[in-house]
């Protein structure tokens, strides 16, 4: 069974835009707001790879994860690609962000995914699945503002 969902939304940061745009493309960072990801590994310079431990409904267990810069234009863009397999599923997920030029003050992220699920994942609901992802996205970020709150 296959399924797509989009997401987009808009969020500001208190961090310069080039401090942004370069911590949310070093992969090197993934590690440190993407939860329960394990056996990191950076194969090539844009890619990063690892095992994501998940508890999502009734599909527990070990994803492979890889996820991939396929393209950038600093500091005001860049796309990627992260795609997931476990037993019985797939998810292909491309993203692209902006960050618009507007001055002074806050940070500017606007950002778009478009998720591609296919076997178990595909057979989730769409509000299960759409809720679930809104709350990852939402810690994220907010992971993402902690640690950058530091830099």
């Amino acid at each position: 069974m296959l399924s797509s969902h989009q997401f987009h939304g808009d969020e500001t940061f208190g961090v310069p835009r080039d401090t942004l745009w370069r911590f949310l493309t070093d992969l090197r960072n993934v590690p440190s707001y993407v939860p329960n990801l394990q056996e990191v590994q950076f194969p090539a310079p844009d890619t990063v790879t690892g095992k994501l431990v998940t508890g999502f409904s009734f599909l527990r267990g070990t994803l492979d994860l890889a996820i991939q810069i396929t393209g950038r234009c600093e500091p005001s863009s860049a796309q990627m690609t992260i795609t997931s397999r476990g037993v019985g599923s797939r998810a292909i997920i491309t993203g692209a962000m902006e960050l618009p030029e507007v001055g002074a003050g806050p940070t500017l992220l606007r950002w778009q995914a478009v998720a591609q699920l296919e076997g178990l994942l595909g057979a989730v609901s769409k509000g299960l699945i759409e809720g679930a992802a809104r709350k990852l996205i939402a810690d994220t970020f907010q992971t993402v503002r902690k640690h950058l709150a530091g830099v």
